[in-house]
């Protein structure tokens, strides 16, 4: 038969199977078992009398796709999905279980502090819960609703409200435990004395039962919920502190997906907590023996599945227990510039070129770091540095040059040298055997001045202007590298915008995980270390409240300065060698050396 008359014949067949597995609705799984039978039928003709033709790999393409898609992919998703829960998850908890423990002795310990702290001195709830709360508790009491905060707002705005914070709060727990631990302690030990003080400022009030009964309805998930946060942190800080026979960074990669597994287990329950606080708080009126049975149910089950479920399934499967002969990369990998790379690639090998020149980049950035902060203390005046708002608005307000001009001046040699210094260690790594660039002032000069052109949006008022810096920051280190690298070779490169616009989308999406990464940082030194240290600081050095708010401000802006320009280096490594990989899109000159060696051999 021939090839035409073959597709002719079963054109409309192949058609029909296309479109059956796609649509679950088009086709009876009957109907979809024939024809996939008759499918591999036609492949196998078309194997033996058509092997070099375009409709052997049509034919092997549609059969490969329902396989996948029907008898792997959606199978394998949902078991997995389960497995997680009902294995894999107990099997991290079993694990952790002493970091749950002392999690929860230390939850417990700074609950007793805070009753024992309430009763000992009258004010200080007011202390802790704040003057505007007890008033309005009071208030509350005195008219004789005392739980009537829970039902001022509306019910689904109190749900997104409550729910958003208390992840904000459990994830901070978690990830602070990147800084050994301290910041999940002092996370722990805050919730604890002021859960502590809040249910004794009721018991003083002689309204324990009343109050036990509506606050736990959802705290009992809720409180959970931070203790197993605090256990995950503490994993983290432990995998750093006490590697074992691991290197540290081994432990630390091994410790961060056992503490990141524990957190995510806790985010279902983070929700049903929120949903309860929400929906179902608000009824006071509900007998108190049903309210009752709901937290005694709450607390059943937080232990059973989160402690005695892991030990039960531990008896039964053996891999719960961690395998010591289990081998672990201790090196990463070198990283190759003549290759064309994922974005999850490129994102991790970021990482690795800023370990490899991790001191004189720290060097470089707490030198800016200093020099940024007294320049922009002499351009606002050190009234004006506000870093209440540390994150988003004191960063605004670095950036408003309308107000400080010479802090573009400044910026723009601060962040031109932090970018360009990765370009040139990427440069020096991607074409080692050209010789070095002599005039390396030039090109210091060339990024300052690009920089400062980059900064100009920062003008615009309001989120327009960052968002317009954010989107151009690719383009500003893809020219940046462009540059080097005709300078280095001395020969012209492809074209810029061909390089620049390879995979765009790819780029958005390097951009975005970069800046998620600046996001998280930046709150977890405003939420953690900076808090942390400065209220240790207030609490030492017996200064007057003006100064001592002028030294915390100082210090807060010259931390946000040296994270800011941390993370450039990070990004600028991950930008140029996705530079080197377009490149090699482009030209393919890795390949064409290969062939050269080849046929040379």
């Amino acid at each position: 038969m021939k090839e035409t008359e073959f597709i002719r014949q079963n054109k409309e067949k192949w058609k029909q199977f296309e479109e059956g597995y796609r649509s679950a609705e088009k086709l009876e799984p009957g109907q979809l078992t024939k024809l996939y039978i008759q499918i591999t039928d036609d492949l196998s003709y078309a194997r033996t009398h058509y092997s070099n033709r375009s409709v052997r790999l049509y034919l092997n393409r549609l059969a490969q796709n329902v396989y996948f898609s029907i008898y792997k992919n959606r199978v394998h998703r949902w078991r997995k999905f389960s497995a997680f829960w009902k294995d894999e998850l107990p099997a991290v908890f079993y694990n952790g279980r002493k970091e749950l423990l002392f999690s929860t002795i230390f939850f417990v310990i700074a609950f007793a502090i805070g009753i024992l702290s309430c009763a000992e001195d009258p004010q200080f709830a007011r202390f802790i819960l704040g003057d505007g709360y007890v008033d309005m508790t009071e208030e509350n009491i005195a008219s004789g609703d005392p739980m009537k905060v829970y039902k001022e707002r509306g019910q689904g705005d109190m749900f997104m409200g409550i729910t958003l914070n208390n992840l904000r709060v459990a994830f901070y727990t978690f990830i602070l435990g990147i800084t050994l631990g301290l910041g999940t302690s002092v996370f722990i030990l805050y919730n604890g004395v002021m859960i502590g003080t809040f249910q004794y400022f009721f018991v003083e009030k002689g309204l324990f039962a009343e109050s036990f009964l509506t606050i736990w309805v959802h705290g009992a998930m809720e409180v959970s919920a931070i203790i197993i946060a605090g256990a995950a942190g503490f994993a983290l800080g432990k995998s750093i502190l006490f590697p074992g026979t691991y290197s540290r960074a081994v432990a630390l990669r091994i410790g961060a997906v056992k503490a990141f597994k524990m957190f995510m287990g806790i985010v279902p329950i983070i929700v049903i907590a929120g949903f309860l606080e929400a929906f179902f708080t608000r009824y006071t009126e509900v007998p108190q023996w049903i309210r009752a049975l709901i937290i005694a149910s709450e607390f059943g089950f937080m232990i059973f599945y989160f402690v005695v479920y892991p030990i039960r399934k531990s008896k039964l499967i053996n891999s719960f227990k961690d395998r010591p002969d289990e081998l672990y990369r201790t090196k990463a990998k070198e990283v190759q510039f003549n290759h064309v790379k994922k974005e999850s690639q490129l994102f991790a090998e970021a990482f690795t070129l800023y370990k490899l020149n991790v001191k004189p980049i720290l060097q470089w950035v707490s030198i800016l770091s200093l020099f940024s902060t007294l320049a922009f203390i002499v351009s606002a005046g050190w009234d004006n540095i506000n870093t209440a708002n540390f994150v988003f608005n004191e960063l605004q307000h670095v950036f408003a040059f309308r107000f400080y001009p010479y802090m573009l001046m400044v910026l723009s040699v601060c962040i031109g040298i932090l970018l360009i210094i990765p370009i040139q260690k990427t440069i020096k790594q991607a074409l080692p055997h050209h010789e070095k660039d002599k005039s390396r002032l030039v090109i210091i000069l060339m990024a300052c001045c690009l920089s400062a052109i980059w900064l100009i949006p920062f003008y615009i008022e309001g989120a327009a202007g960052i968002i317009i810096c954010l989107l151009l920051l690719p383009l500003l280190l893809f020219l940046l590298t462009w540059i080097s690298d005709f300078r280095q070779t001395n020969t012209p490169p492809p074209s810029f915008f061909s390089l620049l616009f390879i995979n765009f989308g790819g780029m958005l999406f390097l951009l975005t995980s970069f800046l998620l990464l600046g996001f998280i940082m930046l709150n977890v030194t405003d939420e953690g270390l900076a808090y942390f240290h400065l209220e240790l600081l207030k609490w030492n050095i017996p200064f007057d409240e003006e100064l001592m708010m002028r030294i915390t401000d100082s210090i807060l802006t010259f931390t946000m300065f040296w994270f800011f320009y941390a993370l450039l280096p990070l990004i600028s490594f991950g930008f140029s060698n996705y530079y080197f990989s377009n490149k090699e899109v482009l030209t393919a000159g890795h390949l064409f050396n290969r062939i050269k060696s080849e046929i040379h051999v």
